[in-house]
């Protein structure tokens, strides 16, 4: 049978397949687009049966494009105050993967409260550092709140009160601390910007890399130093009040993090205007007579490497206006013992330079701890 339209319209409307509404807006969801498409098929039995089949359609379709949207969270210019501080910025929240994102983020919250916000890696690599102050933070990157290793994060921040930190079993004061803290992984890297105060002098590099999943973490620790206070040094380390100077140098450590006391590494130090009673006793005996020049110019220099706890020097010089010292050996130091160490002094001639044919002049070797050095010469052993 042949079907006449009053209009080309009407033709087209029955005739014609529609229009998909995904052409003329991608915006429309999907599976709403294909619903409306069944709803204006041509033939009846193409189409939905009942409402009550659509209605379900409908809804699996709106529930469908709510957990998509769900997926992704935005929040641009959040403020949040606590503890006195807050924070601001932009943060992208991601369920599948877990993930916040951190755009411009600035912090002055406090950090131990604060962190566990963002996981428990980032809260374990914070935890060593006692903040004195609220540091001002800015957060760039992302972390993984499935704590699957995959956060990528780097936090700058200024603490002119600076923090607390655990060097070598001893919790030291750094003041004017300028830091960054990147998390890469398993790999956790923090390091100064700028020269920090810390025992009367400065350390002017510091990096510390953690690496490693929590109970097997391996640490790598470089910093290079300046004018620090030696007496103080000594009285935090050892205990003992009676050595003074400016200690300078660097060193590289590498170890367990939770055991410093079987790391190895090296280093080189020089402390100047050094006042030793221990080790410098026989150099300040013989420079007795002639203390009325005023200053003796004493100074030392060490170079040693670090492994199992024991620091073996590799060369130690002590020199002043009238003598030359020179020591090698061992020193443990969990145990504070020193171990198989000489020490032998030289005159120094009129140019500054040792009197090489009088050398080992005097040779000691020493016993005991830094604090209670045991010498005994070795060159009078059978006079």
């Amino acid at each position: 049978r042949r079907v006449l339209f009053r209009s080309e319209a009407s033709r087209v409307v029955c005739e014609e397949p529609p229009t998909p509404l995904r052409s003329l807006d991608k915006a429309i969801p999907r599976d709403v687009g294909a619903i409306a498409e069944r709803c204006l098929k041509k033939d009846r039995r193409d189409r939905y049966y009942t409402a009550g089949e659509l209605s379900a359609d409908l809804v699996y379709a709106s529930r469908k494009e709510n957990e998509k949207n769900a997926r992704e969270i935005r929040a641009t210019n959040v403020r949040v105050t606590s503890g006195g501080g807050e924070g601001k910025g932009s943060l992208i929240y991601t369920l599948d993967p877990r993930f916040v994102y951190f755009q411009d983020v600035k912090l002055t919250l406090p950090v131990r409260e604060f962190s566990p916000v963002f996981g428990d890696k980032v809260a374990q690599a914070l935890q060593p550092y006692q903040f004195l102050e609220r540091p001002r933070v800015t957060l760039e990157g992302k972390v993984d709140l499935e704590e699957k290793f995959r956060t990528q994060m780097t936090a700058t921040g200024v603490s002119p009160k600076g923090v607390r930190y655990s060097v070598a079993g001893k919790l030291l004061e750094f003041a004017e601390t300028d830091f960054k803290v990147q998390v890469e992984g398993k790999k956790v890297v923090v390091s100064t910007l700028k020269p920090a105060r810390v025992l009367g002098g400065w350390v002017e590099e510091l990096e510390v890399v953690n690496q490693g999943e929590p109970g097997a973490k391996q640490q790598t620790t470089y910093f290079r130093i300046k004018d620090l206070d030696f007496g103080d040094t000594v009285r935090t380390y050892f205990d003992n009040a009676r050595y003074g100077g400016k200690l300078g140098g660097e060193i590289r450590l590498q170890g367990p993090a939770e055991d410093w006391k079987t790391w190895q590494g090296y280093g080189l130090w020089r402390v100047d205007a050094l006042k030793s009673p221990g080790l410098g006793e026989f150099a300040s005996a013989i420079n007795k007579p002639v203390e009325w020049l005023g200053d003796l110019g004493e100074n030392a220099t060490l170079d040693f490497a670090l492994a199992q706890g024991r620091l073996k020097v590799k060369k130690l010089t002590i020199h002043s206006k009238l003598v030359e010292t020179i020591g090698e050996g061992f020193y443990d130091i969990a145990a504070d013992r020193w171990e198989n160490f000489f020490l032998r002094q030289n005159l120094i001639g009129p140019m500054g330079l040792p009197f090489r044919p009088f050398s080992e002049m005097l040779e000691v070797e020493v016993t005991g701890s830094i604090k209670n050095p045991v010498f005994k010469a070795k060159n009078f052993d059978d006079r």
